[in-house]
């Protein structure tokens, strides 16, 4: 399984494949289990619903990355609330999941 996304974080990508491959097909869903870099993540968040710090801190990086990196290509006031504004939703979200241990 590859994720070549930039500047998106593949965990919640990966988290979403298995859970379509759970009802669709469970030999991509047992392959994407047994992947050695997805599959501990996958795992995890399936049986405890946490992520691993080092991908909690990457992610919210990455959304502040991307508010700031809008904010400053969009030049407009009002674009760059929307943008943080639909941010700050998934933004809380990750920012509350407990981190696995």
């Amino acid at each position: 399984v590859w994720a070549m996304l930039p500047l998106f974080v593949s965990t919640t990508f990966c988290v979403v494949s298995a859970s379509c491959f759970s009802i669709s097909s469970l030999l991509m869903q047992k392959k994407l289990l047994a992947n050695k870099i997805f599959g501990p993540l996958i795992n995890e968040w399936q049986k405890h619903r946490c992520i691993p710090r080092k991908s909690k801190r990457v992610a919210l990086l990455t959304m502040i990355f991307s508010v700031v990196w809008s904010a400053y290509f969009l030049q407009n006031f009002m674009l760059t609330v929307l943008v943080f504004v639909l941010i700050i939703g998934p933004f809380i979200f990750i920012w509350r999941l407990p981190v696995s241990k």
